[in-house]
């Protein structure tokens, strides 16, 4: 008998995120995994429940993706969420085209809080 794993659903990609990456990415160009499950979730009538939820037990990834979804669901939580952020100097890591990088949690938030990734 063949043993297949379930599809992971939208919030659990987004909750367990490596790094934080938006826009196209890797040799292919296309959005990551978890930004378009981050987008999925969010069509979902129970995004905010979804996204709360992410905050409070992601990975440092997954919390600011759901710090940006709070911010494109114009949820007052995301002004609640974001001095936390924007204090956390721990370091987190991304991805721009090809290359992956290092940056910081407070320089992501700032960058989301901004308005940078759509």
């Amino acid at each position: 008998m063949k043993h297949t794993s379930k599809p992971a659903v939208p919030f659990e990609v987004v909750r367990d995120a490596r790094m934080f990456t938006i826009g196209k990415v890797g040799f292919a160009g296309q959005p990551s995994k978890a930004e378009t499950s981050l987008r999925d979730l969010l069509s979902h009538g129970n995004a905010k429940l979804e996204i709360n939820r992410i905050l409070s037990s992601g990975t440092k990834a997954g919390r600011l993706y759901a710090l940006l979804g709070l911010k494109k669901l114009n949820d007052p939580a995301f002004h609640e969420a974001l001095p936390g952020f924007l204090s956390d100097a721990s370091d987190v890591e991304t991805m721009e085209g090809c290359i992956v990088k290092h940056t910081t949690v407070k320089a992501i938030a700032k960058r989301i809080s901004d308005g940078e990734f759509k």
